[in-house]
């Protein structure tokens, strides 16, 4: 991996793209004389087909060069050969604006058929077996799983691989089909991940990186698996190989500058991070928040706003945390969804607890578990529960605190919750009884619900007291 930055970082400065950044004078005169990798080769083509400005001046000057090298060992020879590639890239620059600008109407046609007609028909119609389209359908699942459409966005995935499978291997490259092969496969398995089928999302994402390997080396598609294998291993919490992944492809963003996704993947990071040690995971956020375009994304820059807040909070700044929080509500009231308001009354709650004004948390939590009660929010219901739990704890009412948390025995029951969370919630009950329950057994428990929720194989490992 670090031999592939630097190497990278070498040939490539600026930025350009989803990752990409520019191709350097030196590595535009390797290509134009054949001396480039194929890999190296890959990347520069990318940037010829999306006829990037500052590429065209750089690719003339580089062709200025190499023309007059050329002409004092085969005069003629080398403007005919560098006229035809140019041609050939130019029309193919034309067909890929053409394939996306009719994607749309594409997509349109599918949009309402069983997806069995849809598959049948990408695989028998040559019109829907372009790049274009393919980067329309992955597109398309990425914006359901964003609008919680488990099942659809699978669909569109599968859809894209299709696509991607049955590309003309004579009008593109083969490498530069892999990686799109490999970017299909990627977001087929993050769909499957985001709908906790975490097997297929292995395979898929195997299968990704298959393609990866005969790919032309793009850096940009590496971090992609990356990051959805992270979202992956986070939620089966397994939180510090997370980390790695994370780490991995922040070094790949940053070594092209693609500061949006550098910013993306410090805010994914952050999540795992800000559970076992708050502080760092303060400072990724506030470099997040520095690198987003406020204006551009303002739900990017309020995730990262409201883990800051939280995890402020929970190394033990709640007067900073509350103090950025009143600074950020005119951000928060842009959302005014129920997911967004959810997060924004607990750290209320969470805050008010912190400072020790414990009859407003109590108040703010009950409301809130009725919330989350009502629209069947499991594992935040369980949070909850614990949140208000700990503040009955601080008042020193052991009885209420034991009942709020009995309260939940039942609901596991039938949630079939599996049998390591239920021997947690068991242990907090047991200590309730023999009147040994302390605050730090329930943030135990309510850590350990948040790695396992989603993987029934990671035991609970009670605190050593």
């Amino acid at each position: 991996m670090g031999q592939i930055l630097s190497s990278t970082a070498a040939g490539f400065s600026g930025r350009q793209g989803m990752g990409e950044s520019y191709p350097t004078a030196e590595r535009l005169d390797r290509f134009l004389s054949g001396s480039l990798g194929a890999a190296g080769v890959g990347e520069v083509v990318r940037h010829l087909l999306r006829g990037c400005p500052t590429c065209n001046v750089a690719i003339r000057d580089a062709r200025r060069r190499e023309r007059q090298r050329a002409r004092e060992s085969a005069p003629g020879l080398y403007d005919q050969a560098f006229e035809r590639a140019l041609a050939m890239a130019r029309r193919r620059e034309v067909d890929l604006a053409h394939e996306r600008i009719v994607a749309p109407g594409l997509f349109a046609l599918l949009e309402d058929l069983p997806l069995e007609e849809q598959e049948r028909r990408i695989r028998s119609q040559e019109r829907f077996q372009t790049w274009g389209f393919c980067v329309q359908l992955i597109e398309e699942s990425r914006s359901r799983i964003h609008a919680e459409e488990p099942e659809r966005a699978i669909a569109l995935a599968r859809l894209a691989v299709a696509v991607a499978s049955a590309l003309d291997p004579s009008r593109n490259r083969p490498e530069l089909t892999a990686d799109l092969r490999a970017g299909a496969w990627a977001e087929l398995g993050n769909a499957q991940r985001n709908d906790a089928d975490f097997a297929a999302a292995n395979s898929s994402f195997a299968e990704a990186r298959s393609h990866l390997a005969r790919g032309s080396g793009d850096l940009a598609i590496e971090a992609r698996i990356l990051c959805v294998e992270g979202s992956q291993l986070l939620d089966l919490g397994r939180w510090e190989e997370a980390l790695e992944g994370f780490n991995q492809a922040l070094a790949i963003y940053r070594a092209c500058n693609n500061e949006d996704l550098v910013a993306r993947t410090l805010v994914q990071k952050a999540m795992p991070l800000g559970c076992l040690e708050p502080m760092a995971a303060v400072g990724l956020l506030a470099e997040a928040e520095a690198l987003v375009a406020r204006a551009e994304n303002p739900r990017l820059f309020l995730c990262a706003r409201h883990l800051r807040i939280l995890f402020l909070n929970d190394a033990g700044k709640s007067d900073a945390a509350l103090l950025l929080l009143e600074e950020s509500r005119p951000l928060y009231r842009q959302f005014p969804d129920d997911w967004m308001q959810l997060r924004l009354r607990w750290v209320e709650a969470r805050i008010a607890f912190g400072l020790g004004h414990l009859d407003e948390a109590e108040s703010a939590l009950s409301l809130l578990w009725s919330f989350v009660f009502e629209r069947r929010l499991r594992l935040e219901l369980a949070l909850v529960t614990l949140d208000l739990t700990d503040v009955y704890l601080a008042k020193g009412d052991m009885q209420k605190a034991w009942r709020t948390a009995g309260r939940l025995v039942p609901l596991f029951q039938s949630w079939g919750v599996h049998r390591h969370a239920m021997a947690a919630w068991l242990l907090l009950q047991r200590a309730f009884a023999a009147e040994t329950a302390n605050a730090a057994l329930v943030r135990d428990i309510g850590r350990y619900l948040q790695r396992s929720w989603k993987n029934p194989e990671l035991p609970f490992q009670p605190p050593a007291t």
